[in-house]
């Protein structure tokens, strides 16, 4: 059996997702306006999207603070990659807007009523110039992803994103092993742990999540936590740039 469309249901969850999003824009236009450290962190962040605007940066920040780069689910797939399963995608408002024409009811009054509703009829008279139309400038509810959110390789990244994942050059490449062996010998010596972040690990569980940062030290698990998208000299470096002695921060 088909399931019946509802549109009005449908009308609805879109209006309640759009008060929800303004609603979580507001309170980040109160937290900058309280907070100088924030509006600098803002600042620096938005330097990132020029083509977007402040309060859709400030979204892009609230929902995934370590954005590189974002782009629609349409975009990189015309870039020729994809976005990975189980990915949850950044809500922005985005511009929709809408196309009205003039109706005459039965009793001569002219409402303007979206084109869409438009009977074949009136869809002819509109094409052959006999019934008016305009653009009135509305607002929805976008999805956009994070670069790191999809299959696109890091050697592809604009060179632009300074924060872009990227692999150092080495002078001996061979030895990055003996690098690492090394690191692990100084993270044990200091009794800490190494350990990459995995979402779905429950030991991360209750762990910041890792967006675009190299790696953090996680002192309720003594541990230094490298992300799982560091190219392996960067796991080197941010692992060694992260040894500290036990207990201190």
């Amino acid at each position: 059996m088909v399931k019946k469309y509802d549109s009005e249901k449908w009308k609805k969850q879109k209006e309640e997702a759009m008060q929800k999003l303004t609603a979580d824009l507001m309170k980040e236009v109160h937290k900058y306006t309280e907070s100088p450290e924030d509006l600098l962190e803002f600042f620096d962040f938005f330097s990132k999207f020029h083509d977007y605007s402040a309060n859709n940066v400030m979204l892009i920040r609230s929902q995934r603070s370590g954005a590189l780069a974002v782009g629609s689910f349409i975009k990189f797939k015309e870039l020729g990659y994809s976005v990975k399963r189980g990915q949850k995608g950044i809500k922005i408002i985005v511009p929709k807007p809408v196309t009205l024409f003039d109706r005459k009811t039965s009793d001569g009054k002219i409402i303007p009523v979206n084109l869409k509703q438009a009977t074949p009829e009136e869809k002819e008279l509109i094409k052959n110039g006999k019934i008016k139309t305009s653009v009135k400038e509305a607002f929805g509810v976008g999805t956009v992803f994070d670069v790191l959110q999809t299959t696109m390789p890091k050697e592809e990244y604009p060179k632009l994103y300074p924060n872009r994942h990227q692999d150092f050059s080495v002078e001996k490449p061979k030895q990055l092993p003996l690098i690492e062996k090394a690191i692990k010998k100084q993270v044990a010596d200091k009794n800490l742990k190494l350990m990459t972040y995995n979402p779905t690990d429950p030991k991360c569980k209750d762990l910041p999540p890792m967006d675009n940062a190299k790696g953090y030290f996680s002192e309720e698990l003594n541990s230094i936590v490298l992300n799982a998208d560091n190219t392996p000299t960067e796991k080197s470096c941010s692992a060694c740039t992260r040894i500290r002695p036990c207990g201190t921060s």
